[in-house]
């Protein structure tokens, strides 16, 4: 997976509705957290070839975050029936 401290550039936005993102928080207790979207990233990699990835965004003390980069994040829920 590509990192962020690579040349990125956001392609799409993709609407998530209904998906959250799992992250761990102190203590071992969990948080979910609404996404916002969707992002269609073209990620330059070390070999300046580009790679697309689609990464979920959420906010996550006032900052859009891109999910799979956080630390303490676990997994994406997909919407309930």
């Amino acid at each position: 997976m590509p990192t962020l401290e690579r040349k990125y550039e956001i392609d799409s936005i993709i609407p998530a509705t209904g998906w959250k993102a799992l992250f761990q928080i102190d203590k071992g207790a969990r948080e979910e957290k609404h996404l916002i979207c969707w992002a269609l990233c073209n990620f330059e990699d070390e070999h300046d070839e580009n790679a697309k990835e689609i990464i979920g965004v959420a906010l996550i003390k006032g900052k859009r975050v891109f999910c799979d980069y956080e630390k303490a994040f676990v997994e994406y829920l997909p919407p309930k029936d």
